[in-house]
């Protein structure tokens, strides 16, 4: 796939989700990209959202790498992520590892542009009521909430660095 002058590797696709209007601050999810494997997203509060990982490559069903990217955010607003179908019973994250963020808008400010970034707080990481397929597995949940920096950025979030 090749990136338009933006740098942003999903702006070729159409979007699942469109805003209504400038006032629809629903976020637009992505993934459709290398490395990308978001598979649902569900809003179920007016800043918070659960989502669906598709299963990590090469594994027997495993999840537990994360990498997608939101847009529409709004600046100063606080986003609540819920993972729902993690496949680890335990996770650094509870010992204070904490998602990866970058954004499109302070990547491509003029001054000191910023790159990928530790963020997110509150973060928690348990096991859920959500039945795997595999016979006596249960899924684990990890929730947080990252404040967003500008308004109608591109933003993506990652369980580490991506690799390309």
């Amino acid at each position: 796939m090749q990136l338009e002058e933006s740098g942003d590797p999903s702006a070729e696709l159409r979007p699942y989700y469109t805003p209504e209007s400038s006032e629809d601050a629903t976020l637009v999810f992505e993934s459709r990209f290398e490395s990308g494997n978001l598979q649902k997203a569900t809003r179920v509060g007016d800043w918070e959202y659960d989502l669906e990982l598709s299963a990590d490559t090469n594994t027997r069903g495993h999840t537990q790498w994360f990498y997608f990217s939101v847009g529409n955010t709004r600046a100063g607003q606080t986003y609540r992520f819920n993972i729902v179908n993690l496949y680890k019973s335990e996770s650094l994250s509870n010992s204070g590892l904490r998602p990866l963020l970058y954004s499109l808008a302070a990547a491509h400010r003029l001054e000191e542009p910023v790159g990928w970034r530790r963020a997110g707080n509150d973060i928690s990481y348990y096991l859920n009521r959500v039945a795997s397929s595999k016979r006596g597995v249960q899924h684990a949940t990890l929730t947080f909430a990252v404040e967003m920096e500008f308004s109608h950025d591109t933003v993506y979030l990652a369980h580490c660095y991506p690799f390309t």
